[in-house]
């Protein structure tokens, strides 16, 4: 992980352990299920994580799919 997990608040975690374990990765709306997180702040939060290198995301016939960014 690109960033160190103690810089991670809960609700980051939640996104790194829904994640974890996902190689193909999940959309935005699975997210979204999987932690409880509001749209809004979850796209804020994605993003921000994309930006420190936690995560990555592609686009698959039209939809962004986010994973774990590997090492």
């Amino acid at each position: 992980m690109g960033v160190e997990a103690a810089l991670l608040d809960e609700r980051d975690k939640k996104i790194v352990e829904a994640l974890r374990g996902k190689p193909e990765g999940l959309t935005a709306s699975e997210l979204i299920e999987a932690t409880g997180i509001p749209k809004t702040p979850l796209y804020r939060r994605l993003n921000r994580l994309a930006r420190q290198g936690v995560i990555e995301y592609y686009d698959e016939g039209g939809i962004r799919r986010y994973r774990l960014r590997e090492s």
